[in-house]
């Protein structure tokens, strides 16, 4: 329990700097919504007007503890571009992110764990070969390639969608996910890659260690010792690898969205960044920063779960 508590001290306060950051960060940059709002013929007298009904002209610790209040109370503020309240404007948003993620996260599962456990069985075969070569190459490429890629094979050349066609949610579930597949195999497949390459390695690295080969002298198969022993081991060092697979997952959809035209968290921040609509960007690496600290919380718990003899003091190592 005291590993547990320490785990969530950390996470607050790891949280309470990025707000610090996040806000200080965008406050002291040349420019803000007043700006582009008004435009660049505004007189000085406008400007002023509208950056005192802001609250602009406050202190800057003065703005930040009304900010922060506010988002502990779940008010992130008010949208300066769209006007309206900034998690009426993520809420819209956040359908397309988690199901992006969501299904990327599943390929990710589905996929790497079988391919790198069967990897691993035939070392050295013609299937180890080729998926040491196919997992080199596509680590290698980017997902907003995969985008692009996918986008003209099976869009302009096939004609399985429509690019750019996106249909929501509350339209059509059937075509919302028929659309979302597509960005979402894009965002898994450098993913796959990676864990399929490490989870061979911690599977090779096991199979070459003692209790193994005292499992074999005993008699027990080969798929025995994989699937009882060596299987639970090798996974350990592969949760926290997961871990940082799916904390990047879910926080780095941006360009996939803008690739595929998906009105999502990654869209909104580009289009907030350009506006300098400052209360959505926030929110935004607000959001991205909780998803990545809290999936390490996971991982460190769930790996000392597993493994009880990681130190109550380091964590996991």
């Amino acid at each position: 329990m005291k590993y547990i508590l320490k785990k969530i001290s950390t996470l607050i306060i790891t949280l309470f700097l990025v707000t610090i950051f996040t806000f200080t960060a965008f406050q002291v940059i040349p420019g803000d919504s007043v700006s582009s709002t008004l435009g660049m013929d505004a007189s000085p007298e406008a400007i002023q007007a509208l950056r005192h009904e802001r609250g602009l002209d406050d202190p800057l610790v003065i703005r930040y503890g009304r900010w922060l209040g506010g988002v502990l109370k779940g008010d992130f503020g008010e949208s300066t571009q769209y006007n309206m309240p900034v998690w009426n404007l993520l809420s819209t948003r956040l359908t397309v992110t988690i199901w992006l993620a969501a299904i990327s996260i599943v390929l990710i599962f589905l996929f790497s764990f079988p391919i790198g456990i069967l990897s691993a069985k035939k070392e050295d075969g013609f299937f180890d070969r080729l998926m040491v070569f196919l997992t080199q190459t596509f680590m290698a490429i980017p997902p907003f390639f995969l985008g692009m890629i996918l986008t003209l094979v099976f869009g302009v050349c096939l004609k399985w969608f429509i690019p750019g066609n996106y249909v929501s949610f509350q339209e059509d579930k059937g075509k919302f996910f028929a659309y979302l597949i597509y960005p979402a195999i894009a965002m898994a497949i450098p993913k796959i890659a990676m864990t399929v390459k490490f989870l061979r390695s911690s599977i090779r690295r096991q199979m070459h260690f003692e209790y193994v080969r005292t499992a074999k002298s005993k008699g027990n198969s080969k798929r025995g010792i994989l699937v009882k022993h060596v299987l639970k081991n090798a996974c350990i060092p592969v949760i926290t690898f997961l871990g940082m697979i799916i904390a990047d997952v879910l926080a780095g959809s941006i360009i996939i969205e803008q690739v595929f035209n998906l009105p999502g968290m990654g869209r909104l921040l580009v289009v907030a960044i350009a506006n300098r609509d400052y209360a959505v960007v926030q929110a935004v690496v607000l959001y991205i920063a909780t998803i990545v600290v809290v999936i390490n919380l996971l991982v460190d718990i769930l790996y000392r779960v597993i493994d009880p003899r990681i130190s109550k003091e380091g964590g996991a190592r």
